[in-house]
């Protein structure tokens, strides 16, 4: 259960992340920029340090949050790390498969080439179609 229809709980605890991440003078020009407003923000906030986000639990208790903004900015860059070696993973992945795509298809020019080369010299390139089509008449002369 989301407590903001419209975002999921992932979404949320990436914007809050985020939002810790920001520089200090950077953070309301951020949210002014985005669909929720500070309100929102503060909400999930709450919810993502002090509550159960999961559950939609936000602490009533509006006093004081149970961690520290060095704390909230730990786990922010915490996220942030394991975001960014997850999506490093991801690329080298990907690099590896481009790479072999690259070497197949390395190996199929090279082919082509030998086959090329192969070939004698007074064979045709290939039979054009244009003597194999029948002329239509004209039958319905009177």
């Amino acid at each position: 259960m989301s407590i903001s229809p419209g975002y999921t709980e992932d979404e949320i605890r990436e914007m809050v992340y985020y939002y810790e991440c920001l520089p200090h003078g950077a953070k309301l020009e951020w949210v002014k920029a985005q669909p929720f407003s500070l309100g929102e923000l503060r909400r999930w906030r709450r919810s993502v340090h002090d509550g159960d986000l999961s559950r939609g639990l936000i602490p009533r208790d509006d006093t004081s949050p149970s961690t520290s903004i060095k704390e909230r900015r730990r786990m922010a860059h915490e996220h942030s790390l394991r975001n960014t070696e997850k999506r490093v993973c991801e690329l080298e992945d990907e690099n590896k498969r481009l790479r072999e795509a690259n070497d197949a298809l390395g190996k199929a020019i090279g082919l082509l080439h030998n086959y090329s080369a192969q070939r004698p010299d007074g064979s045709p390139e290939a039979t054009s179609p244009d003597g194999s089509s029948t002329t239509k008449t004209n039958s319905s002369e009177s």
